[in-house]
C-alpha cells in the first residue's frame, strides 16, 4: 500500500514558474463512479511537457496554474493555442496509485491553452474491469451495501463472486488501509458480511467517509461508506 502526504506534489514534475500564468479550474473529478481521494494529483501537458500541476485536498474546485513559455528568459511552458492534455494520478480500483487519462467536459474554454481568461472543466475516468472466468460477465458480480450511512453496522451483500476467494479492503480518505478481510466462498449465491467500523486491531474507527474495494477473481467493485457514530 502506498501512503501519501496529502498536500505534496510527488508524481508530476511541472515546469518552473515563468511569470505568465493561465488558470485552469477543475470543478469536479470522478473515477470509477466516485470522487477522487485526497492526495490525487492533477496535471496539464502541452504534448509531453508538464506545464502545471496541483493536488486535491478534499474540496473542489481545484485551481491549477499552467505556465506559458517565456522566451525572453528561456523558460519552458505551453504555447498559446496548443491543446490541453489532462492527466490524473490517483488510486484505482485495485488500490494502487496510477496515472490516468480522463475524459474532459469543458464548461468554459475550448480545450486550448490561453483561450479566454481561464478554463473550467470536470474530469471523469472509469477503469475497465476484466475477468478470467468466461462463465461470468461484469454485471453478474454485485455488491450491495446497506445501511449507508451506518452507525454501528454496515452489511456487504456479495452476489455471484467470480473467484473462489475474495478480499474486502477498507481505506480512509487519505488512502490508508484500515481494515482487510480475506475469505473463501462456498457457493455462487449470496454472502453477507457485516462490518462494525473496526480496524485491523479491532478498535472502532472515527466517524467519517471510508472507501471500500471488493476483489474476487479478476473483478473489482468499489464505493464509499459513511460511518456516523
Amino acid at each position: 500500500m502506498l501512503f501519501r502526504i496529502n498536500n505534496a506534489q510527488i508524481h508530476f514534475q511541472p515546469v518552473q514558474k515563468t511569470g505568465k500564468p493561465y488558470a485552469i479550474i477543475i470543478r469536479n473529478a470522478i473515477i470509477n463512479g466516485s470522487t477522487v481521494v485526497s492526495g490525487t494529483e492533477f496535471a496539464v501537458f502541452d504534448d509531453t511537457l508538464c506545464v502545471g500541476a496541483s493536488v486535491y485536498q478534499d474540496s473542489f474546485p481545484v485551481v491549477l496554474t499552467a505556465w506559458e513559455g517565456n522566451v525572453a528568459y528561456g523558460l519552458k511552458g505551453f504555447k498559446k493555442g496548443d491543446s490541453i492534455i489532462f492527466k490524473i494520478y490517483t488510486q484505482g480500483i485495485s488500490g494502487e496509485w496510477k496515472e490516468f487519462d480522463p475524459d474532459v467536459l469543458y464548461e468554459i474554454g475550448d480545450g486550448r491553452f490561453g483561450t479566454g481568461a481561464y478554463t473550467v472543466v470536470s474530469l471523469e475516468f472509469k477503469e475497465k474491469q476484466t475477468h478470467l472466468d468466461n462463465r461470468y460477465h461484469p454485471e453478474d458480480f454485485k455488491v450491495k451495501v446497506y445501511p449507508n450511512p451506518f452507525n454501528s453496522r454496515v452489511n456487504f451483500d456479495l452476489k455471484n463472486l467470480p473467484g473462489n476467494r475474495y478480499v474486502l479492503t477498507i481505506y480512509s480518505l487519505n488512502s490508508q488501509e484500515v481494515f482487510r478481510l480475506q475469505g473463501m466462498k462456498e457457493n455462487y449465491g449470496h454472502y453477507i458480511y457485516s462490518w462494525h467500523g473496526q480496524n485491523n486491531e479491532g478498535k472502532i474507527l472515527a466517524s467519517g467517509i471510508y472507501l471500500f474495494i471488493l476483489r474476487s477473481g479478476n473483478y473489482f467493485q468499489s464505493g464509499k461508506i459513511v460511518f456516523q457514530k
